[in-house]
């Protein structure tokens, strides 16, 4: 394959409207590499559509399918040679695509359920430890040393604390 082609008309697609700051997509050729693209005269044959600020997406392809691509800028034209000079947007790197799609699972948070009582807890302190016992059908649910917090577990206002 010859890479030192220049750009092709119909591979540089109009992507938006406007006289400043259009957005186009160029499609490369299949299996050429989008090194090819950053070569100083690569897009000489479609100077003539293009002015300063207008972006193009640029797209390598192998074998039918995206491969890599980048947003460069043109920066500036001549007017008398029509010379473009056209960079990586704002210090844009390449971006490669595998045929390998690999997924990183979320982080699986611990979430501990909260349990309430019905309603039908009392509240007892003990002697010894002076801690607020919210207790159910006879059982000790939990301990706090605050008589509010108790009393809302207990009334099934507030969770029961985890431990």
């Amino acid at each position: 394959m010859n890479h030192n082609q220049k750009a092709k008309q119909n591979s540089l697609i109009q992507t938006s409207d406007g006289n400043f700051g259009t957005s186009y997509t160029y499609r490369g050729e299949d299996n050429r590499p989008i090194e090819d693209f950053f070569k100083k005269d690569f897009f000489e044959t479609v100077k003539t559509r293009l002015v300063p600020a207008d972006t193009i997406r640029v797209i390598e392809m192998k074998d039918g399918k995206v491969t890599a691509s980048i947003l460069m800028i043109v920066i500036s034209r001549s007017k008398k040679k029509l010379d473009l000079d056209i960079r990586p947007y704002d210090n844009a790197e390449v971006i490669r695509y595998s045929d390998e799609l690999v997924i990183e699972p979320a982080p699986e948070e611990e979430f501990q359920d909260v349990v309430y009582i019905s309603g039908s807890g009392i509240v007892e302190q003990d002697k010894v430890t002076k801690m607020y016992q919210v207790k159910c059908d006879g059982k000790i649910i939990c301990e706090t040393d605050k008589k509010g917090l108790a009393m809302a577990i207990a009334r099934g206002d507030a969770p029961i604390p985890q431990s």
